[in-house]
């Protein structure tokens, strides 16, 4: 009797954090539309829609939806706040995330800084 092949390894599951994208090109059918964070890929977030289609953008498109918990990297002019975990409570004009990390401090940091928590 011949063996049953061996079951394939289940893809890790990692709880999806969902992101807002902000696509320059108006006329973009992803303007404002949802997605989950899957990682990164490169210089760039992969990521996938609602309906479970992969896309890549580079972080300038991204913006953090507002209450989403993110983790500061790669900080070179206040390295010491790299590590720190903060909450998304807005946008700035110029495209940064602000985030609150304590009591008194918001910073206003580019989303290439981020991580979800």
């Amino acid at each position: 009797q011949p063996k049953k092949p061996a079951p394939k390894p289940r893809p890790t599951t990692v709880k999806p954090t969902t992101v807002n994208l902000q696509v320059i090109d108006k006329r973009s059918p992803l303007r404002g539309a949802n997605c989950s964070y899957v990682g990164v890929d490169g210089d760039g977030f992969s990521l996938a829609l609602t309906d479970g289609t992969p896309v890549k953008l580079i972080p300038e498109k991204v913006l953090w939806i507002v209450g989403t918990r993110v983790r500061i990297t790669g900080l070179v002019g206040k390295p010491e706040l790299n590590g720190t975990i903060g909450t998304v409570n807005g946008w700035a004009e110029n495209g940064r995330n602000l985030v609150h990390i304590d009591s008194c401090t918001t910073l206003s940091l580019q989303t290439a800084n981020l991580r979800p928590a």
